[in-house]
């Protein structure tokens, strides 16, 4: 986007209210982060069932992206956004009759196409293209902080009233908590509905244009896999994402090494979850556009250096409760950095000037490769805390986040490098228009 196009709505009020809608239409598919003694006391689905959904749901996920990214390029991404949103809300009213497993296994499966397919690709597309490439940072930095806060807010409401109609106490309290989330949604996805603005590119395909552009169009996903940016941007998510899924476990860390309370380290986990994610990406957005970075990708490989000297310290410090205190400082702060990180990743997407008719199967593949650490792992960290001594067992997990940091920096500089020259060429072609 060349230019920042003109809304009815002012910009920052839809990313706002899309970023918080798309933050929370997850609460639903992962409800057990914080239902699940509740769901296994009043609905009656075990533990062991209720790790199976999310199982299922993130293995499914990973294709939904793909398929996802390649709709936002094709039918109408407000369409899309609101129609996910409101089906989102659907599955939590049949949620709420508490039903057989294999149903409520559906209606996770149901989610994977309503939050992932519908929604994930179409609200990065709607939200980058209300501002210039310039700006993705501080654009994208803000919708990952509004993600976050419409995890946390509906989150607390939900939990409110939950205690209010009495908790596990109450057979039907999950009814009420389902509900209460399936009006939130719908609600949410009609608003947004008539906030998103009309661009020509979030609006799919006209009928008329379908056949003279039939063959270009079967070609997107090869196009967007021969772009060297694709692979760059993928790189980039990936090593943040493995550094990410090694600092969660940075609070069992300070229990078993330093002596922290569990009651501390579950304070340091919420502070870390909810305060960072809401706060740090925004504060990252305002970095990359008021500093001398000046740059998402920049900022993200900063934050990958500064990553990498926190979990070179965790190698060489030695297990102490004397070393607490500064511990816990340093724990915090990576964490702060990661988000910050995690949340310029599309960004960096967003920087390299995607054509809008491809950016939704961009985000499709983006995604797909950047999370596939989700798919292995937490098994193998799995796998070494119960084979391994708890100290081997975290120097390989630092290890591992050290492989990530050197995806991060390595892949960042060299984005940084062919976002640089083709400004350069296109400078040049300008010159000599």
């Amino acid at each position: 986007m060349e230019q920042v196009r003109k809304t009815k709505v002012n910009r920052w009020i839809i990313i706002v209210l899309i970023g918080m809608a798309a933050g929370m239409s997850f609460e639903l598919p992962y409800v057990r982060y914080n239902y699940q003694d509740a769901i296994e006391a009043t609905v009656g689905y075990t533990a062991t069932q209720q790790g199976l959904l999310l199982s299922v749901y993130g293995t499914i996920a990973m294709v939904m992206y793909a398929i996802g990214g390649v709709w936002a390029d094709k039918v109408s991404c407000r369409k899309l956004f609101m129609w996910g949103m409101i089906l989102t809300g659907v599955g939590g009213f049949v949620m709420a009759t508490y039903p057989p497993f294999w149903l409520a296994m559906a209606v996770e499966i149901f989610w994977c196409f309503t939050t992932i397919m519908m929604g994930w690709a179409s609200s990065i597309k709607i939200i980058s293209s209300l501002g210039t490439a310039e700006e993705q940072g501080k654009i994208m930095g803000v919708q990952e902080g509004m993600r976050g806060l419409g995890c946390m807010w509906t989150a607390f409401l939900t939990l409110f009233i939950f205690a209010k109609v009495g908790a596990e106490n109450n057979p039907g309290s999950m009814r009420v908590v389902f509900i209460i989330y399936g009006t939130i949604f719908i609600v949410m996805g009609i608003i947004c509905y008539f906030i998103i603005p009309d661009f020509p590119e979030l609006l799919g395909h006209p009928k008329e244009e379908v056949k003279e552009k039939d063959k270009k169009e079967k070609g997107v996903l090869l196009v967007v896999l021969k772009r060297k940016e694709t692979w760059l941007i993928s790189a980039v998510i990936f090593g943040v994402y493995i550094v990410f899924s090694i600092l969660s476990y940075t609070a069992s860390y300070l229990v078993d090494m330093f002596g922290l309370s569990i009651t501390d380290a579950t304070t340091i986990g919420m502070v870390r979850n909810q305060v960072f994610r809401t706060c740090a990406a925004p504060i990252g957005g305002i970095i990359a556009a008021k500093t001398a970075l000046k740059s998402p990708t920049k900022l993200s490989v900063f934050c990958g250096i500064l990553s990498a000297i926190g979990l070179v310290v965790f190698l060489v410090v030695p297990a102490s409760e004397n070393l607490l205190t500064p511990m816990v400082v340093l724990v915090l702060a990576l964490a702060f950095f990661n988000y910050i990180a995690k949340g310029m990743n599309w960004g960096v997407a967003g920087e390299t000037d995607i054509d809008p008719k491809i950016y939704g199967t961009t985000i499709g593949v983006c995604s797909v490769l950047g999370y596939l650490p989700d798919a292995f792992i937490y098994p193998v960290i799995g796998h070494w805390q119960d084979t391994l001594p708890a100290a081997e067992a975290y120097r390989n997990m630092w290890m591992t986040g050290l492989v990530g940091t050197v995806i991060l920096i390595v892949s960042g500089t060299v984005l940084i490098r062919v976002i640089k020259k083709n400004e350069e060429s296109k400078k040049a072609a300008e010159a000599q228009a």
